[in-house]
């Protein structure tokens, strides 16, 4: 009995569920971002991707910057239509990116960074579109 009411609480709130979990996953890579923009855009597992991109690091602690409001603003329940849809044009944005390294890693080979980013983005775009699609 006890699982039944928790099981209909999930089912309840599972738009409460999903903002916590993408502001947790938002506020984790925006803080990273943020405190190692030098390396997010020179060195690091993903500098490969961003320094190819030739972002400066400004660039970069500015994604950590909209990344943790956007993570903020799911916690709080604030503006997250508009946060919801600011997240989906930054993975649009990125998996557009992500085409051509997948393209050339499955083709030729090589390095799966940065093209394994691109298969991580389906998900994250069908959340990003569940979060917007339940917010008010």
């Amino acid at each position: 009995m006890a699982n039944r009411g928790a099981y209909n609480w999930a089912k309840e709130n599972h738009d409460l569920i999903l903002r916590i979990g993408f502001g947790i996953f938002l506020l984790i890579w925006g803080l990273d971002r943020f405190f190692r923009a030098e390396d997010w855009a020179t060195e690091s597992l993903m500098g490969h991707f961003y320094g190819n991109l030739g972002m400066q690091v400004v660039f970069v602690a500015g994604l950590g910057i909209v990344q943790v409001l956007i993570a903020l603003s799911f916690f709080s329940n604030i503006l997250v239509k508009y946060s919801s849809l600011l997240l989906l044009a930054m993975l649009i944005v990125s998996t557009i990116i992500t085409i051509q390294p997948m393209m050339n890693y499955l083709i030729n080979g090589g390095a799966p960074i940065p093209a394994i980013l691109f298969s991580d983005h389906f998900p994250l775009l069908a959340g990003g579109w569940a979060i917007f699609a339940h917010s008010k």
